[in-house]
């Protein structure tokens, strides 16, 4: 059997593997939890240098009946999901096992990742604070509908009022060229509004926190844990039970939820799992079902009907696992 190995990755290298769909998430996981508060924090662990955890991989070959997607975001009814990349499928490609909050914040913080109506949540954009104040927690995130009221719908707007964008724009490639950008012309007079500039030694004092703050970036390195493709998906649900008991929060309802896709997966059948989130959001929009269906505010109906199905088959003799 094939060993497990591990590597480590840069940032701009973990955001072309999702770009690219190399990296993808398994159907059956929990949707994106992190509040905005824990994505400025890992933004500010990049910027400071410090450890910013590992990414669990399952290597998966074209004949694996294992359903997965891009790392999206759930939007409105009007926009469906926001998902972050193309729409390819590589013949070979790895399932995000663990990480997917991680690679999910990563790709919202310096990819772009957003949800398309403005009024939700996650729609908007993330910068680096130049501000004196800001100096220990430089992260800071603006609403779409905030951009303009604040003087942050261009990139030298921004700069001037002290704020680097962290999404690279149009024509630039990476953050590298994001940042040489805000290097080359943040002493222009012309960005600076009626000429209102900072004093030439705040200037030097931004310059030198935005350099610094890149050097950090180039940097920050996420540990990669992958597992080798001849794992079959109950063991690899096993993982998960592994991987809850040294530490990494994966609840019992994700779990349960995996094992019951895995049990009811059929060979060479795409979508052949039950998915019973899915499935009980949709009974969640049959009237008289709204409001105790839902899979995000109650999440214990996961367990309460993979136990009622369970103990229901098990009475009747009832073999669960259809043959593979």
């Amino acid at each position: 059997m094939a060993r497990s190995r591990t590597d480590e990755l840069g940032i701009d290298g973990l955001l072309e593997c999702l770009k690219r769909g190399e990296w993808r998430v398994p159907k059956f996981q929990r949707e994106f939890v992190w509040t905005i508060q824990d994505i400025e924090s890992l933004i500010n662990s990049v910027f400071d240098a410090r450890p910013i955890g590992m990414v669990t991989l399952w290597e998966l070959e074209s004949d694996k009946d294992f359903e997965t997607e891009r790392i999206s975001l759930e939007d409105s009814n009007e926009y469906g999901r926001s998902f972050f990349g193309d729409d390819v499928t590589k013949v070979n490609h790895s399932a995000i096992l663990d990480g997917r909050q991680r690679c999910t914040s990563l790709a919202m913080a310096f990819g772009g990742l957003k949800q398309k109506n403005k009024q939700r949540r996650f729609s908007g954009s993330f910068f680096l604070s130049l501000l004196e104040e800001d100096r220990t927690n430089p992260a800071k995130f603006f609403k779409t509908t905030d951009l303009e009221k604040n003087g942050l719908e261009t990139f030298s707007s921004a700069l001037s009022r002290g704020y680097v964008p962290l999404t690279p724009a149009e024509g630039e490639s990476s953050i590298r060229d994001l940042f040489l950008r805000a290097v080359k012309i943040i002493d222009n007079p012309n960005i600076y509004a009626e000429g209102k500039m900072p004093t030439q030694e705040e200037l030097k004092r931004r310059e030198t926190f935005l350099n610094q703050k890149y050097s950090n970036f180039e940097d920050a390195k996420l540990a990669i844990y992958t597992v080798p493709s001849n794992y079959d998906l109950p063991e690899i649900c096993e993982i998960f039970e592994t991987l809850n008991t040294t530490g990494t929060k994966v609840s019992t309802v994700d779990l349960v939820h995996s094992f019951l896709y895995a049990d009811t997966s059929k060979t060479g059948e795409k979508d052949s799992g039950l998915n019973l989130r899915a499935w009980i959001d949709e009974l969640g929009e049959i009237k008289g079902a709204h409001g105790w269906s839902d899979s995000k505010n109650r999440p214990e109906l996961v367990v309460q009907f993979v136990a009622a199905i369970y103990l229901t088959l098990d009475n009747f003799g009832v073999d669960l696992a259809p043959p593979r």
